[in-house]
């Protein structure tokens, strides 16, 4: 742990937001590491969270949405990852219902499959790598019905 002054911190952390979308425990485990009072630690994340440095709901959506596009995460690796986050519940609900619209989760299944059904025609395997990629076991199963013969 180092010692630094409270306010250089607080302006370091500021410059981190600012890169990229984060989340109140990320700033808190950042915090975690200076050897600073609880009430500077506190008064650090208040500011941020007052300037919108932080906020768990615009967190939530960028994740969801990056996740979802870049990665192909389904909607339960996507909401595991939020709560391990400690997101808001509310919050990942609600980044998930406007982030995630259902024909881009099917088109995202169904290109997913096809690709993975070129390489094997074993379903269980194919099912398996659509579960491990966040998709709900029901959708997943159907795709895999319609792909792989």
């Amino acid at each position: 742990m180092r010692s630094i002054n409270p306010a250089l911190i607080q302006s370091r952390l500021a410059k981190w937001c600012s890169l990229q979308d984060r989340a109140i425990s990320q700033a808190k485990k950042k915090l975690a590491l200076h050897e600073i009072s609880e009430e500077d630690r506190q008064r650090i994340l208040n500011y941020l969270i007052e300037q919108k440095y932080l906020d768990d709901l615009r967190f939530a959506q960028s994740y969801v949405r990056s996740k979802s596009v870049y990665k192909q995460w389904g909607e339960v690796k996507i909401r595991h990852h939020l709560k391990v986050l400690y997101i808001d519940s509310k919050h990942i609900n609600q980044a998930c219902l406007e982030e995630l619209p259902e024909s881009h989760t099917l088109e995202t299944l169904e290109k997913l499959t096809k690709k993975k059904a070129l390489s094997t025609t074993d379903q269980a395997k194919v099912l398996r790598f659509l579960l491990q990629r966040g998709y709900a076991y029901g959708i997943a199963y159907d795709a895999v019905k319609r792909w792989v013969k």
